[in-house]
């Protein structure tokens, strides 16, 4: 993941500063991924009919 928000980073031309635009974008694919989570809304009832 690190890699890959640097890579990003760079891709909009940001050439200075990296590892703090880093941090930024992993926050971001965290809090992205936290709310994807968080949207999931799992039924017992039908994970236990399976």
């Amino acid at each position: 993941m690190w890699s890959l928000s640097i890579g990003f980073a760079g891709l909009i031309g940001i050439t200075t500063n990296n590892t703090v635009w880093g941090i930024w974008g992993l926050m971001l694919i965290l809090v992205v991924g936290l709310v994807l989570l968080l949207r999931v809304n799992p039924k017992p009832a039908v994970a236990e009919s399976i």
